[in-house]
């Protein structure tokens, strides 16, 4: 039996080919330093995304997290006096169209999330967003069931998506 992770980075290579996008990424919420990483990355030009730290609710990762539904940006490009740090994954990659959806666990938490983009202008069509949402669901499932260290009640996390 594969290795979880190779599970989960097959099927995001495998994402990003049938709908034919550039980037696919999971971000997780990391319970002992309350910040949100990207951990699953396909597609990705460099290592920056590794770098990337976000506070819960800020960035787009922690926006989704923090809304609970998907949010798209289809033709999106960060102006001068936009705060980069919100935009970080989109400048670190050159994303100029994305989906992102929320990975809801059970009890209704949002500890983690999917980001769909590409490097050109894209309309994202409804059906895009349902296979999106379908594969964020499957993966995690998986993400959950083998026990990643991924939000929790505990101290620090009582405000994010409660």
């Amino acid at each position: 039996m594969l290795h979880v992770h190779t599970r989960i980075q097959r099927e995001l290579d495998r994402l990003r080919t049938e709908i034919e996008v550039d980037f696919v990424a999971i971000a997780l919420t990391d319970p002992t330093e309350h910040v949100i990483r990207f951990r699953f990355v396909s597609g990705n030009r460099n290592d920056r995304y590794k770098r990337i730290v976000l506070r819960p609710g800020k960035g787009l990762a922690g926006t989704v997290i923090r809304m609970g539904r998907p949010l798209l940006m289809q033709f999106t490009e960060p102006k001068s006096l936009d705060d980069p740090r919100e935009y970080s994954i989109l400048l670190a990659e050159g994303l100029k169209s994305l989906v992102g959806v929320p990975m809801e666990a059970d009890g209704g938490c949002v500890p983690s999330m999917m980001l769909v983009g590409c490097r050109s202008y894209r309309e994202f069509s409804n059906e895009d967003v349902a296979r999106i949402l379908a594969k964020a669901n499957e993966l995690r499932a998986w993400i959950h069931r083998h026990d990643f260290p991924v939000y929790s009640k505990e101290k620090g996390h009582e405000g994010v998506n409660p």
